[in-house]
């Protein structure tokens, strides 16, 4: 997921303090939770899922799956 997540933020020009700032968390925050040291809320993977327009079965994929 963290790669993922990473090359997705990095295509669409956001810093992790940009999408820290859409989430409502810090950029500490949102760093860890990036790199996989915390887990996403629910909340925020719907946010995410707006923000990045992403389809269910790729939300699926990227935070509820055992791949990365």
């Amino acid at each position: 997921m963290q790669r993922k997540l990473k090359s997705l933020r990095a295509l669409n020009g956001f810093t992790q303090l940009d999408v820290a700032s859409n989430l409502g968390i810090s950029e500490t925050n949102y760093k860890l939770k990036e790199e996989g040291y915390q887990d996403f809320k629910v909340r925020e993977i719907k946010l995410l899922q707006k923000l990045f327009d992403l389809s269910s079965c790729e939300v699926g994929e990227m935070f509820f799956s055992n791949g990365d």
